[in-house]
């Protein structure tokens, strides 16, 4: 049995208004499925972190089939959805990786449950820090890093302090007031100032995010994919000049910032894999710099998934 070794890699907390995530107010009609193949093989899996001693000693299993399983499992345990509990006014963006050993692209079945039980303790921990009236996962994402033996997690957790009225349709587009730096969290442009922490991508990134449908049922993703779209492409802000770094950061206006986040949503689905739904955007900025020229970019991490519905009585 190998050790598992803890490293969070970091947290952000971004602070949002408020979130609707509303079939009224989706970007496409969503791809949904109720595959009972798929919830058997979780239920299967569940059964055996509980009982561990069901496990023949020695048995080994693919990466991918171990990827699968994990991810699967922590999100039909922690991310279970519901419209009604889809407004959310704070999400804290996590990652944590764990060792483990991997032969021949084999993992030892008994290590892949050890890493569940460490993922769900990690991810109980942060929730239990939060003192809110709704807190949950709403995105948890494994890859397996083979050149360093490693299982990372990357997961959303969105909390709610206060009840807040919906909001429907109110993030379409950007207001008046919407000028904003293009990046480094310097906050909004001339003629107005303030908002440090924020900056035009994560502003674009959360209306993006804002307008992603959700089941109205209960329902758990599984088979997470993400796609990215690099910096300075058609679908993302881009900006360049001669003479060394600009002595004043470029901005974008409310026309310039709903341009970019029809874009963004536009490139959402038409990267979107077969079957699968937009499930989250992630807008980062990037720089350039030579000796006559700069550059202010933004790129984004898309990240897609199937929806399945499930019946509560199953939880």
């Amino acid at each position: 049995m190998s050790k598992l070794n803890f490293s969070i890699i970091g947290i952000l907390v971004i602070f949002v208004t408020l979130i609707t995530f509303s079939s009224c107010n989706k970007e496409a009609e969503l791809e949904t499925t109720t595959n009972d193949d798929v919830l058997e093989r979780i239920l299967d899996f569940k059964e055996k972190v509980e009982n561990p001693n069901q496990q023949k000693s020695g048995e080994e299993i693919s990466v991918e089939d171990a990827v699968w399983l994990v991810e699967a499992a922590l999100n039909y345990s922690y991310c279970m959805t519901e419209l009604s509990d889809s407004l959310l006014n704070q999400f804290v963006v996590d990652s944590l990786s764990l060792e483990i050993n991997i032969s021949n692209g084999e993992i030892f079945y008994n290590d892949v449950i050890n890493s569940y039980i460490e993922i769900s303790y990690e991810i109980t921990n942060v929730l239990n820090d939060y003192n809110a009236n709704l807190k949950k996962i709403t995105l948890a994402d494994v890859e397996c890093d083979l050149d360093n033996s490693l299982i990372k997690v990357y997961y959303i957790l969105g909390t709610k302090e206060i009840e807040e009225k919906s909001t429907k349709g109110k993030f379409a587009s950007f207001g008046e007031t919407d000028y904003w730096y293009w990046g480094w969290g310097l906050g909004k442009a001339p003629p107005y100032s303030g908002y440090e922490g924020y900056d035009a991508g994560l502003r674009i990134q959360q209306y993006a995010n804002f307008s992603i449908g959700r089941p109205a049922q209960y329902a758990y993703l599984t088979d997470i994919e993400t796609i990215k779209e690099w910096a300075g492409s058609d679908y993302l802000w881009s900006k360049t000049g001669s003479g060394g770094s600009p002595s004043v950061e470029p901005h974008l206006t409310p026309t310039e910032m709903t341009f970019w986040l029809n874009k963004l949503k536009e490139v959402g689905q038409l990267k979107k894999p077969v079957g699968k739904n937009i499930i989250n955007y992630d807008v980062e900025y990037e720089m350039l710099l030579g000796w006559d020229t700069w550059g202010r970019f933004h790129e984004a991490e898309l990240k897609y998934g199937i929806w399945h519905i499930s019946n509560p009585g199953e939880l």
